[in-house]
């Protein structure tokens, strides 16, 4: 188990590589694979935010 003092600096070293586009640094600072982070551009279930919005009537 990390100290509160080792996550914290981890998180920021990792937050500084995300920055610079370095996905894969930050997730190896942190620990962690590519292949446990879900997919960013999966599909929305249809919901209410969906639906075409209604249009005003004159």
């Amino acid at each position: 188990m990390s100290t509160l003092r080792d996550t914290i600096e981890t998180t920021f070293a990792a937050a500084a590589f995300a920055e610079s586009n370095l996905e894969q640094e930050a997730l190896t600072v942190l620990g962690k694979d590519m292949k446990d982070q879900p997919k960013a551009d999966a599909a929305r279930p249809d919901t209410k935010a969906r639906r075409p919005r209604p249009t005003l009537k004159a």
